[in-house]
């Protein structure tokens, strides 16, 4: 794992890697799946997704609320190609990584404004880095906007979107507040947590 000169978790090279926004840094990155991999994420997830919880900042246990209307399986890591991938774009080996997560918008469903960094941080660390990938290309809605940056990102099949929820030393970076916003049709993505610390289930 690297740090940049500004703190946050440093990328490595990788093909069509495009930085979209600066301070903070949000970065983009086209075909990082292929439209067969999102096809075969979508089809071992389609009959397994629950409704989807969020993280309870006293008890750091997931709970379902309002502000969250998807549903969502967590593959834990048997998608192995894919934690592999998000190493070779990040430096950050399996044991940091959060289980693979897959969630599932219909119409009308949405993800209010939010950070993905933790409140209560225990001894796995804080979230420094999420990988959103675009498993599904979305007509309308369904776009992640960074709400202070005024920065939206539409869903594009096998785009990843790379942003840091927290520098490497744990600081919480109040500008990644992001919202899912509502779609018009149906969404699929793909979610991967990273940790400065060791991750155990």
């Amino acid at each position: 794992m690297k740090t940049n000169s500004k703190g946050y978790l440093q990328l490595n090279l990788f093909p069509k890697k495009r930085l979209i926004h600066e301070d903070p840094p949000v970065y983009v990155i086209d075909d990082f799946l292929s439209p067969n991999e999102c096809k075969y994420i979508i089809q071992m997830s389609e009959k397994k997704v629950e409704k989807s919880l969020v993280v309870d900042p006293v008890t750091g246990a997931g709970v379902p609320h309002p502000s969250r209307t998807s549903f969502s399986f967590y593959h834990g890591y048997d998608i192995k190609w894919l934690v592999s991938r998000v190493h070779r774009l990040t430096g950050i080996p399996q044991e940091n990584q959060e289980p693979t997560q897959v969630a599932r918008y219909l119409n009308g469903q949405f993800y209010q404004s939010h950070l993905d960094a933790l409140d209560k941080i225990g001894k796995e660390g804080q979230r420094v880095g999420t990988v959103l990938i675009y498993l599904n290309d979305v007509k309308t809605g369904g776009a992640t906007f960074f709400n202070d940056l005024n920065l939206r990102v539409h869903p594009k099949q096998g785009m990843a979107l790379i942003f840091f929820p927290a520098k490497m030393d744990g600081t919480i970076e109040s500008k990644a507040l992001h919202t899912a916003e509502k779609v018009d049709d149906l969404k699929w993505v793909s979610q991967i947590w990273l940790r400065n610390k060791k991750y155990t289930l």
